[in-house]
């Protein structure tokens, strides 16, 4: 599944579900989506861990924004 980022563009500022394919899983609010990035970035704040995948989580700092590239999404989608 291919994710579009113009689509995600629109959802800049609300609390989104990331699912990543290494299998993490995380509720963020969207800070950013750059479609003129190569690759296509998106920036977040880490709200909630649902599954850590293959990351470890003593290595993550949930207190400063994260980034990653659109390619390393399996899906995502808006959360309340």
């Amino acid at each position: 599944m291919t994710v579009d980022i113009h689509e995600l563009q629109k959802h800049v500022g609300r609390s989104v579900e990331l699912r990543f394919n290494d299998g993490y899983v995380a509720r963020v609010k969207l800070i950013d989506a750059d479609p003129d990035s190569a690759p296509n970035e998106l920036i977040y704040d880490v709200l909630e861990v649902l599954n850590w995948g293959g990351l470890d989580p003593g290595k993550v700092d949930l207190q400063s924004a994260h980034a990653a590239s659109v390619e390393d999404l399996a899906s995502w989608r808006v959360v309340p």
